[in-house]
């Protein structure tokens, strides 16, 4: 599975998600402990693995090290980098 570039989605959409990528991107923030606009800041990518049926059993993100300490330092749980969430978001 391509691992997932919020970026990515953004520069497709001219730089504006939609409603539902919106909502998608804003539940991580949440759950993340930061605002929709710092996790625009940061350099991560999303990887879930999912079962045969498509259920999302975790979800690791992993984040660039050049993001900004004082975002990270919000995240909760980030080891080397990485933080996994089980089941998706």
């Amino acid at each position: 599975m391509e691992p997932y570039d919020p970026d990515e989605d953004l520069e497709d959409l001219g730089g504006d998600p939609l409603p539902d990528e919106r909502s998608h991107l804003e539940e991580l923030a949440r759950r993340l402990g930061i605002t929709y606009e710092e996790l625009a800041e940061l350099e991560l990518e999303i990887v879930e693995d999912t079962d045969e049926e498509g259920q999302v059993l975790s979800t690791t993100i992993f984040f660039e090290s050049g993001n900004p300490p004082e975002i990270m330092a919000k995240i909760a749980g980030v080891v080397d980098g990485q933080l996994e969430i089980e089941g998706g978001f």
